[in-house]
């Protein structure tokens, strides 16, 4: 049975009350999954997940037709950009900004800036497939048509 241990230090006096059993026990265990190399194979399965993910995303923003649907897709393509965006400029800032509405007004622009790059990323693989589509003959003018279809069009007068 795994066992899961969060020790919440928040500062030197909490680390010093911890019971010593206890933080050398955590240590041990960092160590151990450090040894066998855990955090690398998280971060390569995060990689493959995220490629996927993307993958998914661009596939059903490029199928779906309807404009709520695809806005749906678009915000859950987006979040976590949001959300890192937002942590990453929070986390720099902490020591630079010594306003906290400064600090927030930076951190919700360094959000939204890298969101909507996460929704140009999501736009431009699907420009770029519809027109390699549009080129092989498979969609003309918003029309799904097959390839046999596409021929047949094109011969016809």
């Amino acid at each position: 049975m795994p066992k899961f241990v969060t020790i919440g230090y928040g500062d030197q006096a909490g680390y010093e009350r911890t019971a010593p059993e206890v933080r050398d026990a955590a240590h041990a265990h960092d160590g151990e999954i450090q040894r066998r190399g855990v955090l690398i194979g998280a971060g390569i399965i995060g990689l493959f997940a995220g490629a996927a993910f993307f993958g998914v995303m661009a596939c059903l923003f490029a199928t779906l037709r309807s404009p709520f649907l695809r806005f749906a897709v678009a915000v859950i393509f987006a979040t976590p950009a949001v959300i890192a965006g937002y942590a990453l400029v929070y986390g720099v800032s902490r020591e630079a900004v010594p306003s906290e509405i400064w600090r927030q007004a930076f951190s919700i622009a360094g959000g939204a800036c890298a969101g909507l790059s996460a929704l140009a990323r999501l736009a431009e693989s699907v420009a770029i497939r519809c027109s390699l589509a549009s080129r092989r003959g498979l969609i003309s003018t918003g029309k799904r048509l097959s390839r046999g279809n596409a021929e047949r069009q094109s011969v016809a007068p």
